[in-house]
């Protein structure tokens, strides 16, 4: 307005809500003020620009009954421009302009407006760009804190409990739910927390016919992605595959009111990577559920000691070859594992240890090696049986390596690398024990009384921390606890302060983090 005498006044609307705009911004020559005043999209010239996304002027106003919003306000203005501010192609904002005297406004007043509604837009857009950064850094921070507790939880069910709770407080959704498929009795286990409207069992039911039926590889890869799905009771849900190494662990499953496809774009590259994490953690806690076989091995194995000690002696002898003989032949950890196994129990009969390691292939390995050693071809062909075989009958024969000949029905290539490896065997070998200390498994309790012992909090704040846990948002726990919505911002406000977070996401993730700490203190 300094350097061009035709503009007396500035102004800037904002969008309010969905059906309102509300003038920010304004600025004049003479005394007046539009500042705080709303209208509707559609209403006056300005609202009309709203709706078309296509920049106007106006001159010679003061005959025109459309400036009937600035009259109203006892301002009259002569000529009016009015830019749209768009983001991603959608009217956020409006620039506009203009003057008290002049009838006519120049092309250089427009080309001025243009320039000024460019700057806004590309400042709007670095800031709609910084906060995306921000929420991407406090997910990225959120995913890392989630996976130290998802590595530490004790047990299966508390890391399932975990996939679930981050994923309501992250999508502020209606129920959270993971199904997970135990692959020892065949039988799928939902956990959820939310509402589901009584239809838990099936909506679960209709997830096992999506994800764990049999498909096709196209089929199976194209499910792997997160996907968006509706419940029959009309509920919005993304449905994340727990996958890794080539096998389903469970999914993953967060719903809502509703989903459009932007809200589905921005949190499924989260989840996507949440359920990724899920998958590896699951995969690495089916491992350690083979820690319990591994106990009943090593009690089998030292019992032979009891009843036989030279046969106690050749068993150890074996499984320690064995363990020296997988390694050179570089096989993968199970099948080594299942070789080890194998030869340390060789004394017992197959049918005695498949009444005994009920979810193992020891037994079945042992059978084949057996069969094989008395000089019949096996009907399996496992290479584990082979290598058992050929261990077995070379420690019974006190180390005679002429004695393997009479084992015609084992591999070729596989005796070939035994002989040569029995022939190099000059190495000494030492060993490191990886395993984690066993601990008792810790009742579990609930999250906001660990809390309440780190962090001092008021009732209300623990009433309030306790029903975001649970997945509710903050209109939701307004009505449960018979506040206003205000109070419960303030309240969650207070907590996050104390917390030290800045968000739903991390808040959870520092309950857990208390939690767990607790645990392991």
């Amino acid at each position: 307005m300094d350097h061009l005498p035709e503009f007396d006044f500035f102004g800037m609307a904002e969008t309010k809500n969905e059906d309102e705009l509300e003038i920010t911004h304004f600025i004049s020559k003479e005394d007046c003020d539009l500042q705080g005043l709303t209208f509707s999209p559609g209403e006056g010239l300005l609202g009309r620009v709203f709706l078309s996304g296509e920049a106007e002027r106006w001159e010679q106003l003061d005959k025109d009954p459309r400036a009937s919003f600035f009259k109203r306000c006892a301002i009259y203005p002569k000529t009016l421009f009015c830019f749209p501010v768009q983001i991603h192609g959608e009217v956020t904002s409006l620039l506009f302009g203009g003057s008290f005297t002049h009838e006519e406004m120049s092309e250089e007043i427009i080309e001025t407006g243009r320039a000024l509604t460019a700057i806004l837009e590309n400042n709007f857009w670095a800031q709609a760009l910084e906060k995306k950064n921000n929420q991407q850094v406090q997910r990225l921070t959120s995913l890392v804190e989630v996976s130290k507790f998802m590595v530490n939880a004790p047990d299966r069910k508390r890391l399932l409990y975990i996939l679930v709770d981050i994923s309501l407080n992250v999508l502020e959704g209606r129920f959270s739910c993971v199904l997970y498929k135990n692959k020892t009795d065949n039988i799928a286990q939902l956990l959820s927390r939310g509402e589901m409207n009584g239809k838990g069992e099936e909506y679960a039911k209709e997830v096992v016919e999506r994800h764990f039926s049999t498909l096709s590889e196209e089929e199976d890869f194209t499910l792997r992605e997160p996907r968006l799905t509706q419940t029959t009771w009309g509920a919005s849900v993304l449905e994340c595959p727990l996958f890794c190494r080539e096998e389903l662990f469970g999914v993953l499953c967060v719903g809502a009111d509703s989903l459009n496809s932007d809200q589905l774009k921005e949190h499924k590259a989260f989840f996507h990577t949440l359920s990724i994490l899920g998958g590896v953690v699951l995969n690495l806690n089916e491992e350690d559920q083979g820690s319990h076989e591994e106990a009943q091995v090593e009690g089998l194995h030292l019992a032979m000691r009891e009843f036989d000690p030279d046969l106690f002696l050749q068993a150890k002898h074996a499984a320690e070859l064995a363990k020296k003989f997988t390694t050179k032949q570089d096989l993968p950890q199970k099948q080594a594992q299942t070789v080890a196994d194998a030869s340390s129990l060789f004394g017992y009969s197959a049918e005695f240890l498949s009444e005994t390691l009920l979810s193992s292939r020891v037994p079945a390995v042992l059978k084949e090696a057996n069969e094989l050693m008395k000089g019949r071809q096996a009907l399996n062909k496992y290479t584990e049986a082979d290598i058992v075989a050929l261990i077995v009958t070379y420690i019974k024969q006190e180390e005679d390596l002429t004695s393997l000949q009479s084992l015609q029905a084992v591999d070729e290539e596989v005796y070939k690398q035994f002989v040569t490896f029995i022939k190099e065997a000059n190495t000494v070998e030492q060993k490191f024990s990886f395993a984690a200390e066993s601990r008792a498994d810790q009742e579990a309790r609930p999250a906001v009384q660990t809390v309440k012992e780190k962090i001092k909090l008021s009732p209300r704040e623990e009433e309030v921390l306790e029903l975001v846990i649970r997945g509710l948002n903050n209109r939701d726990i307004a009505q449960e606890l018979y506040i206003s919505d205000h109070t419960v911002k303030n309240h969650v406000t207070k907590i996050y302060q104390k917390l030290g977070v800045s968000d739903r996401a991390n808040a959870i993730s520092k309950v857990y983090q208390l939690k767990y700490e607790t645990i392991q203190s």
